[in-house]
């Protein structure tokens, strides 16, 4: 998990699974967390591995403001940055508390997500959603 309080690049994404180079990012809030654990046993039993650039409250939303996460855009951007520089990660699976006040609830975090998706895509890897992972078990 990226440390909400050491800023944005101070701390690179856990690496979770195989000792081999990841082939999937999570990245997003505490949703995310869990999210990447169960994907990690799923990834070791198959040799893989996978990045977890989560933070807590952190929807992964480029360039919106999130109530009480002033770190949140410049976080975002460093995690943006550093998927899109590693070859190895093809799939990126973004993921939040799409449900929770500060997510898409609010129109500029929803169009952050969007924004985030799109970047993604851009650099050549493919962008997935996974929506409230508490909430669907």
């Amino acid at each position: 998990m990226w440390n909400k309080d050491a800023g944005p690049a101070t701390q690179p994404p856990c690496i979770l699974g195989a000792s081999v180079a990841p082939s999937i990012a999570v990245w997003g809030d505490s949703h995310g967390i869990e999210l990447a654990y169960a994907l990690s046993l799923a990834a070791r039993q198959r040799g893989a591995s996978i990045a977890q650039a989560t933070s807590v409250a952190c929807p992964p939303a480029l360039d919106a403001p999130i109530h009480g996460r002033p770190d949140c855009p410049g976080q975002n951007r460093a995690v943006l940055k550093w998927i899109t520089s590693q070859d190895s990660i093809k799939i990126v699976v973004l993921v939040g508390n799409w449900a929770g006040k500060t997510a898409a609830a609010e129109p500029a975090t929803a169009s952050g997500i969007l924004k985030a998706a799109l970047a993604v895509q851009k650099s050549g890897k493919k962008a997935c959603g996974a929506r409230n992972v508490r909430e669907s078990c």
